[in-house]
């Protein structure tokens, strides 16, 4: 008895990453998470530039709430409160006077007190 190569043999699996010039057609479960712990990390890193959650909570506010009084979408204020994008200036501004505090309130300090 002769020994062939099965007709059905499986292919190698191609690599869920690729070099940037190629494109990634993997999109399984496997290649989300990859995406997903590649963010976290570069965001592990990142310092919270806006106080917008902690004022929200002192405020007994929700980002739903600041949403409707912006007229944005919540996961747009969702993003803002988790420091993932910053409002522009004009809107902390907005904010602040909406919250009714000093804008330098929506901001953290840049000087370590130690």
């Amino acid at each position: 008895m002769r020994h062939t190569k099965k007709a059905n043999a499986e292919k190698p699996k191609e690599p869920f990453f690729t070099n940037a010039r190629k494109k990634v057609t993997r999109t399984d479960g496997v290649h989300k998470m990859f995406i997903y712990l590649h963010h976290t990390l570069i965001n592990m890193n990142r310092k919270a530039i806006n106080r917008l959650k902690v004022v929200l909570a002192e405020k007994n506010k929700t980002n739903k709430w600041l949403a409707e009084k912006l007229n944005k979408n919540e996961t747009t204020v969702s993003r803002w409160c988790t420091n993932e994008v910053q409002p522009s200036l004009e809107t902390m501004i907005e904010i602040a006077g909406i919250l009714a505090i000093d804008v330098k309130d929506l901001i953290n300090s840049t000087i370590d007190n130690k």
